[in-house]
């Protein structure tokens, strides 16, 4: 497979030498605009035959320390249940995280990402807060996968087919923070695919399809006095007074 791969590759560049040749002899504008465009969609084209899944990706998300993340077995057990991994070679998935701001969203949403590395071969976060940012993900994303960027217009139709594609169903993508309906239609860029999983964000979840799992403040004063702890680097953080009353805080919206 490697050397026909090499081979390949090799061809193209050829035919990309070519092409460039002969636009060093055209004077035509337009037809330089012509070969730009085709020595373009070829070198995508090539570089999309030879990809291969890419683990997990989540180094844009929002960061937030693992020893913050406590109290939410309960919504990681929630997406693991929604998200069946058996389905993922037959079925597009689609799970939506709601909840106020601040509970916890983004957080679960990359903490079931890394937790199952053995379940999908690609994992893939986007900033869905407005269109203009969802599509500069996008963008990243097809730099990313093709160590390029494509033209503008076919940034999204690359990476979607790259999805799409039969060879590569066991992929998450997680559009984050889409809370505000009225700006776009999320759904316009899901992938039309028959595969893999995705998880949306958001504080208005009524206007999102999708398995809904609604996250909830933390329940245990304990885990909240946890995080106070970790926050304030003091050891033995007790219950009771003033550390109640910020852990209470903590609870209703983090």
């Amino acid at each position: 497979m490697e050397t026909i791969e090499a081979l390949m590759k090799s061809i193209a560049e050829d035919v990309q030498s070519i092409f460039r040749a002969h636009k060093v002899l055209a004077a035509d504008s337009k037809q330089n605009a012509e070969l730009d465009r085709t020595i373009g969609e070829m070198r995508f084209l090539m570089a999309f035959s030879f990809q291969k899944p890419f683990g997990i990706c989540l180094g844009r998300a929002p960061f937030l320390s693992t020893e913050f993340f406590v109290g939410r077995d309960d919504g990681l057990a929630a997406l693991a249940n929604a998200l069946n991994p058996s389905l993922l070679t037959s079925e597009l998935q689609h799970v939506v995280l709601g909840g106020v701001r601040g509970v916890g969203k983004t957080q679960l949403a990359k903490a079931y990402g890394e937790s199952r590395s053995g379940s999908y071969e690609s994992v893939f976060w986007l900033n869905a807060a407005s269109e203009s940012l969802l599509r500069q993900s996008f963008e990243s994303l097809a730099v990313f996968i093709f160590n390029d960027a494509p033209n503008e217009h076919a940034v999204i139709k690359l990476v979607h087919d790259w999805l799409s594609d039969a060879t590569n169903p066991r992929w998450l993508l997680i559009f984050d923070g889409y809370n505000d309906p009225n700006q776009f239609n999320i759904e316009d860029y899901y992938p039309p695919s028959f595969h893999g999983a995705i998880i949306v964000t958001t504080r208005r979840p009524e206007f999102v399809k999708g398995t809904a799992i609604h996250v909830q403040p933390l329940q245990k004063l304990e885990d909240s006095l946890s995080i106070l702890q970790n926050r304030s680097q003091r050891e033995n953080v007790q219950s009771g007074g003033l550390s109640n009353h910020v852990a209470k805080i903590i609870m209703q919206g983090f």
